[in-house]
């Protein structure tokens, strides 16, 4: 029995792959594709990521928020699983820091579970897996978590938000040093989480 794989897959295979190495390698995805289309494997990051070993009830500095048990719009990942994926896509550590940031940021953007479907940072990057606009802004509506977690990331990586990047691979939150990042993805609404 044969089966045949259509161009488009081999193509969101391909994205994925390249934006996943470029994540995890912390490189840019216009390096990454260089990189690849000349022959070579992409380069990156010579140390591997790695998730610092938290101790039972150590806490993140960050303030406290509404409780991480939400469910998104598809109603299939809670805040910390789906701030679990981000960070790992982005190339960060899960330490509680990071994750507690993320959750911070998920809440000033909204309601987990009615912001844009599979959208919780509400990035309006417009991609062949978004489905459309969920507000007048622009927020995009993606067909699955892992495709808004890639157009998010896509918008984290495509520049003017290296602080965000750079404080969340560290593993130390967004707690502090990350005001310009954030104003800008806020539109000025707010500078830290």
């Amino acid at each position: 029995m044969s089966s045949t794989v259509s161009g488009w897959t081999l193509g969101y295979t391909a994205v994925g792959g390249v934006l996943l190495w470029s994540g995890i390698k912390g490189t840019s995805i216009s390096g990454s594709v260089r990189d690849i289309l000349a022959g070579k494997a992409p380069s990156g990051n010579s140390e591997p990521i790695g998730t610092p070993e938290l101790s039972l009830g150590q806490s993140s500095s960050v303030g406290t928020t509404a409780p991480a048990t939400a469910t998104s719009a598809s109603g299939t990942k809670s805040q910390t699983q789906w701030a679990d994926d981000f960070l790992t896509a982005i190339g960060a550590p899960q330490t509680a820091a990071n994750v507690q940031s993320i959750i911070t940021w998920i809440n000033e953007e909204g309601d987990f579970a009615v912001s844009g479907h599979n959208n919780p940072l509400n990035t309006t990057q417009v991609t062949s897996g978004s489905t459309g606009a969920f507000n007048s802004t622009g927020v995009q509506n993606y067909g699955s978590e892992a495709e808004g977690i890639a157009a998010t990331v896509e918008t984290l990586l495509a520049g003017g938000y290296g602080d965000i990047l750079m404080l969340l691979r560290s593993g130390k939150g967004l707690s502090s040093g990350a005001a310009t990042g954030l104003s800008r993805w806020s539109n000025g609404a707010y500078s830290s989480v």
